[in-house]
C-alpha cells in the first residue's frame, strides 16, 4: 500500500517461495494500479516447482545467467521464466565484509528492474528489447531472452 500511495512504477521482488493468497492477492492489486513487479526465479534447479511471485501471472520473472551467457545451473525453468540476466558471479555488498561475489535469480533482477524503472520502458518493449537466447522465441530456460541493465548500469561490458 505505501509502495502504490507514493507512486513507484516498478518493484523490485528478489525472492521466491511457496504460493501465498494474501501476497498473491497484493500482487493483483499492484498490478491493477499499474505498477510492474520483476522477481527471482527460483533458485531450486531445472526441475523444481514454480517459485513465487515470480510464477505469479502479473510478476516479471527472471532467471540469472552467466558472463559466458551460460544460464546458472541452479536456477528453476519453466514456462513462467520472462528474462535472464546477469546473476552469476554478481558482485554486490556484503554487509560488514563490504562485498563478495554472490550468484543466484535474486542478483539478476535488479538488472531487470532497472531496465524498466530507469528507462521508463514497458514489458513489450523489453520484449523487443531482449537477446534471443537458446531456441527461437520464448522458451522455458531463456523466456524471451537477455536483458542487461541500462547504460548507466553496466560494467565491464555486463
Amino acid at each position: 500500500e505505501w509502495l502504490a500511495t507514493n507512486n513507484v512504477a516498478v518493484i523490485n521482488l528478489s525472492f521466491g517461495g511457496q504460493q501465498n493468497r494474501i501476497f498473491s492477492q497484493a500482487i493483483s492489486n499492484l498490478s491493477e494500479q499499474g505498477i510492474a513487479m520483476v522477481a527471482a526465479a527460483g533458485n531450486n534447479g531445472p526441475e523444481a516447482a514454480p517459485v513465487y511471485p515470480a510464477a505469479q501471472r502479473e510478476v516479471i520473472a527472471v532467471s540469472a545467467i552467466d558472463a559466458a551467457g551460460h544460464v546458472y545451473s541452479s536456477a528453476n525453468q519453466g514456462d513462467y521464466i520472462d528474462f535472464v540476466a546477469p546473476g552469476v558471479n554478481v558482485w554486490a555488498a556484503a554487509g560488514e565484509q563490504g562485498g563478495r561475489y554472490h550468484s543466484g535469480t535474486s542478483f539478476a533482477v535488479p538488472f531487470v528492474t532497472a531496465r524498466l524503472a530507469l528507462a521508463n520502458t514497458t514489458l513489450q518493449t523489453l520484449i523487443g528489447a531482449a537477446e534471443d537466447k537458446g531456441i527461437e522465441g520464448r522458451d522455458k530456460v531463456h523466456g524471451w531472452g537477455l536483458i542487461k541493465g541500462p547504460p548507466q548500469c553496466q560494467a565491464d561490458g555486463i
